[in-house]
């Protein structure tokens, strides 16, 4: 009962100290005047920066929300990631908001989101403009058509802005509408049309940094202390004969593959983990009957963990951090080898004999705790697990793993 309350109590408490979004990154605000000041941004999602700039300044405790109309545009100072205060369409609808500069050059490009979607804006030095939704046509083949009508008055502007390369409109008509895609063509327009203009700037690439979601994927190895039990059973033979109750603990071997999921742009201390973990139990039981003939346990097991976790410091070289969640357990080639089995008899008594019990595969349903902490590229980490159910005369009461893992 104590297991349970523990682990129920790590589950309930883990959203509670997620709830704040903050993702502070140093950098600086430009003021209407054209002044820096210096502080902390709170990096968060798209959608979020587009509408504000949450600005701390240096010195100060509080974050302050700064809309587009009070600044000219903010920075991250480590990222180089840059945004500049526009009045920019929305669905036919203009309005001012913080667009993030992807390319600065004869012809510039950036990139904002408002109300669940992503745009992409052209502008060139005459001040000609042009703006695309971003969207991949393979995504969803019977709209194919339909996407590629409504690109055709978008690529007609685009074609208006970047006018000097003749192919710009074919090679957009049927490519991904995407940073990556569309910064390296704006970035090769420039390159060889708008010399004049200097050196093109590009401001941001698609790092590990400024993702919103980052899969921390790991591999290891470890060792697990399990306990089974085997319910005591009787027969209804002649003479009537029994199975005592039978217990089994002991350690095993286990690997495990898996991937803790940050999402640096909307907490500093949100993780969720999925792991898949292989463990072949032979454990042999507590008490033997016949000291020759060793009574055992075997199964196989495939164990599927989903979970939702609380990382202390992130970003720091060594990272402790807490898990809970429910876990689904596979179990297969289940038997007992020499399990006892005792036979009442009116002329011998009381006759102990051994005999072999295999049993159908089961599914398990569980929850389970774990703790752990990161240093560098490896992982240590602590897991209780507790199953619930099982098959009808065996049963797994609990299992407690220790392993290491290295992060890629």
């Amino acid at each position: 009962m104590m297991k349970k309350m523990i682990i129920w109590s790590v589950l309930c408490l883990l959203p509670m100290q997620m709830s704040a979004q903050v993702n502070p990154k140093e950098g600086y605000v430009i003021t209407n005047e054209g002044d820096t000041v210096r502080g902390t941004i709170n990096y968060l999602k798209d959608e979020e920066n587009a509408k504000a700039c949450q600005f701390r300044k240096a010195g100060e405790h509080t974050y302050k929300a700064l809309t587009p109309s009070d600044i000219s545009g903010y920075r991250l100072a480590e990222e180089d990631i840059y945004y500049v205060s526009r009045v920019l369409k929305t669905e036919n609808v203009e309005q001012r908001l913080f667009a993030e500069f992807l390319i600065q050059g004869g012809v510039s490009l950036y990139r904002y989101a408002y109300d669940g979607e992503t745009y992409f804006g052209f502008a060139d030095t005459a001040g000609k403009e042009a703006v695309v939704r971003e969207d991949r046509l393979n995504e969803d083949l019977s709209s194919y058509e339909e996407k590629l009508k409504a690109r055709r008055g978008q690529l007609q502007q685009v074609g208006s802005v970047m006018s000097k390369d003749p192919t710009v409109a074919e090679r957009l008509w049927k490519m991904d509408m995407t940073s990556d895609a569309l910064l390296k063509v704006v970035k090769r327009y420039d390159e060889r049309y708008c010399k004049s203009d200097g050196d093109c700037v590009v401001f941001r690439s698609d790092t590990k940094k400024s993702r919103s979601v980052v899969p921390h994927i790991y591999i290891g190895v470890g060792a697990s202390y399990a306990w089974f039990r085997s319910n005591l059973e009787t027969f209804n033979t002649f003479p009537v004969s029994y199975s005592p109750e039978a217990k089994y603990s002991g350690f095993v071997p286990t690997v495990m593959v898996g991937a803790d999921i940050v999402y640096p742009r909307h907490s500093q201390h949100l993780m969720t983990q999925m792991e898949l973990s292989f463990t072949p139990y032979s454990i042999k039981a507590d008490d033997q009957l016949d000291p020759d003939r060793e009574s055992r346990m075997k199964c196989s097991e495939l164990a599927l963990r989903f979970g939702v976790g609380y990382v202390f410091s992130r970003d720091a070289s060594v990272s402790p951090f807490l898990v809970g969640g429910v876990s689904i357990r596979h179990h297969t080639s289940i038997k007992e080898d020499n399990r006892s089995r005792i036979l009442q008899s009116e002329t011998r008594g009381t006759v102990p004999y051994l005999y072999n019990r295999d049993y159908s595969a089961t599914i398990r349903l569980g929850v389970y705790a774990s703790a752990g902490v990161n240093i560098g590229h490896l992982r240590f980490a602590a897991t209780y697990d507790l199953p619930f159910g099982g098959s009808k005369g065996l049963q797994m009461k609990g299992a407690l793993s220790i392993g290491a893992a290295y992060r890629f």
